[in-house]
C-alpha cells in the first residue's frame, strides 16, 4: 500500500499593495487598514523577532494546521504548521524517529535573534531543504 502526503494551503486572500502593484488589480486600500496592508506575523515570544506570516499556515495531509502532538516522553506540544519561516536557524541532525508527520524527518528551529527554541523543521529523508515547519505555540506570539 502506498501512502501519499498531501500539503494543502488554506483558502485565504490577502491584499497587499506594493510599489509595483498595478492599480487595476487591487482595490484602493485605506491607509488605516493595517490588517490588509501589513500581513499578520508570528513572532518569537522572547524577543519579538518575526518568524512566519499567518498566511503561510498549511495543513499537512489529514493533520490540522493547529494541532497538539505528544512526544515519546509524554509532553504535549501545540503546533502550528507553516510552509515558510524567516529569521531562524535550523539545527541538529535530521531525525526520522518519532516524527509527528509520517515520511518526514525533523530538526530544531531556533530564533535567529535570541537563539530560543521555536519548533521543528520537516523535510523528506532524501532532501535537505525544509518542506514545512511546526511552530511551538508556547514559544511564539500569535497574530
Amino acid at each position: 500500500m502506498v501512502s501519499t502526503l498531501t500539503i494543502t494551503t488554506p483558502i485565504r486572500w490577502m491584499y497587499r499593495k506594493t510599489s509595483d502593484t498595478p492599480s487595476d488589480i487591487l482595490p484602493e486600500l485605506k491607509p488605516d487598514d493595517k490588517s490588509t496592508i501589513e500581513p499578520k506575523q508570528f513572532r518569537c515570544k522572547t524577543c519579538q523577532n518575526p518568524v512566519a506570516f499567518e498566511v503561510d499556515i498549511i495543513q499537512i495531509g489529514d493533520i490540522p494546521s493547529d494541532t497538539a502532538q505528544v512526544n515519546p516522553h509524554g509532553f504535549i506540544h501545540e503546533v502550528i504548521t507553516v510552509h515558510h519561516v524567516q529569521n531562524i536557524f535550523i539545527t541538529g541532525e535530521p531525525e526520522p524517529a518519532d516524527s509527528w508527520f509520517p515520511g518526514f524527518c525533523w530538526r530544531y528551529l531556533i530564533c535567529g535573534e535570541c537563539t530560543e527554541f521555536l519548533g521543528w523543521s520537516y523535510h523528506r529523508p532524501t532532501e535537505q531543504m525544509m518542506t514545512f515547519a511546526g511552530l511551538s505555540k508556547g514559544q511564539i506570539i500569535l497574530p
